[in-house]
């Protein structure tokens, strides 16, 4: 994702200052791992151990990757870690964000898994934003085969395919996850599971049940809104309400206030900046800081019209086959969310028992795109020869 504005994180923090004092915390170098297995760090499985030797040889290069929201990330570990006191999950968090920032700037790690899952529990929304895929009425018709919510069974058998191997799972992609009718019960089975688990949504549908299920389980809540302005929001937004969306964000607050883990979570507003002669920035954080942690604006990205463009002359790399995965509602998968339509991974095997999420990323299929990107022959793939993502 790529912010265009991100206000409430602290970009004065030093990254790297922060990662060696967690390294010497838990008192590890190259010469002490793996040989050292007297701590619990002789737990980690064989993906774990793979990333943590990459991450030692980059550290101590001084090669590593810091991204804006990394020193956020840390912190979040580090107060963890004054409560639990584990160094193995402190350790895991650092090897975790060092994978997904690697991968999410062009210094790329192919390994068994993912950093990042988004996982799709619904590709129906009750909203037709008009910058959003949910328009092309040949995507979202009433038969369409895009169309659907994720099977519970289904859905579990992800979270036990990944759990311990991917660190980071976003409830997200072309739908909104709370129209599941199993969206309360998918989030329970996640507890405790992985370091961070994000949700994505316009709030349009949540309630008291819901609300307390979010701060139950997730880490981070993003909040999709692009405009304070009542009149513009459901022209941005069509099919939305703002007053019917600043009334669930602010139960959501109550909510969060009386609840244990309140304090532990992290909200954001995210607008997509689409139209600056009626969306302004400074009207966004005055009306949305006090609210959230964070207010952001992501750019905007022809998401609604990806396959009529013309093709570009592009050639690096985008970095999405790299940092992150789709599932979709039907067990089908992806590399990126441009191609709503799966045009990439068309006829691929879905997601089952036998056929796994880390045979799917690890896929010839998988393999061959990311390959055709780094050798700048992107162009020969629909629709990445017509996408103005390059990074």
């Amino acid at each position: 994702m790529s912010f265009k504005v991100l206000e409430g994180v602290n970009t004065q923090e030093d990254g790297l200052g922060m990662i060696r004092n967690i390294l010497n915390l838990i008192e590890i170098s190259d010469q002490s791992y793996p040989n050292n297995k007297t701590n619990s760090l002789q737990y980690f499985n064989t993906h774990q151990n793979k990333l943590l030797n990459l991450f030692l040889g980059k550290v101590n290069q001084k090669d590593y990757p810091i991204s804006l929201y990394t020193p956020k990330r840390l912190k979040i570990a580090l107060d963890k870690y004054e409560k639990n006191r584990s160094k193995k999950d402190l350790l895991l968090e650092v090897i975790s964000r060092f994978y997904y920032d690697s991968c999410n700037q062009g210094k790329y790690l192919i390994l068994d898994y993912p950093p990042l899952l988004q996982i799709e529990i619904a590709s129906r929304c009750n909203y037709k934003c008009v910058f959003c895929y949910q328009s092309d009425e040949s995507f979202t018709e009433k038969d369409s085969k895009y169309m659907g919510f994720m099977d519970i069974d289904l859905f579990k058998m992800l979270i036990d395919q990944i759990e311990g191997n991917i660190p980071y799972i976003t409830f997200a992609s072309r739908g909104e996850p709370t129209l599941n009718p199993n969206f309360i019960e998918m989030l329970e089975y996640c507890k405790g599971k992985f370091l961070d688990i994000k949700l994505n949504t316009n709030a349009s549908t949540l309630n008291k049940q819901k609300i307390n299920s979010i701060i139950d389980v997730c880490d981070t809540v993003v909040f999709s809104i692009d405009t304070p302005n009542p009149d513009h929001y459901p022209n941005i937004r069509v099919g939305g309400n703002l007053e019917n969306v600043l009334k669930n964000i602010r139960l959501f607050n109550k909510l969060r206030s009386e609840h244990p883990r309140g304090r532990k979570i992290n909200t954001r507003a995210s607008g997509v900046l689409f139209n600056e002669s009626i969306q302004s920035e400074k009207d966004y954080k005055r009306t949305f800081a006090p609210l959230f942690d964070q207010t952001a604006f992501v750019k905007y990205n022809p998401w609604e019209k990806i396959y009529t463009l013309p093709k570009n002359d592009i050639k690096a790399a985008c970095h999405q086959p790299f940092y992150r995965f789709f599932i979709w509602f039907d067990g089908s998968y992806n590399c990126c969310d441009m191609d709503y339509k799966s045009l990439l991974s068309e006829g691929c095997n879905m997601i089952s028992k036998d056929y796994t999420v880390k045979d799917a990323w690890s896929s010839k299929r998988m393999q061959k795109i990311r390959n055709l990107h780094q050798s700048g022959e992107r162009g020969r793939l629909t629709p990445c020869k017509q996408c103005p993502i390059s990074s």
